[in-house]
């Protein structure tokens, strides 16, 4: 199985509600999106980076 970025987004978002606070899950997603947005900005600049992979 390869993990995608739609794939960890179900897996975390599986346990909304089922914990005492979903605020874990909240800054995982934040933190997901900045690496993507670093990823992107990098692979601008002439690296080659997994967006996907980041994220």
């Amino acid at each position: 199985m390869k993990l995608t970025k739609e794939l960890a987004l179900k897996m975390i978002e599986d346990y909304r509600g089922k914990t005492k606070s979903d605020r874990w899950i909240d800054h995982c997603i934040c933190v997901g999106d900045t690496a993507g947005k670093i990823a992107k900005a990098l692979n601008e600049e002439g690296y080659n980076v997994d967006i996907d992979k980041a994220y």
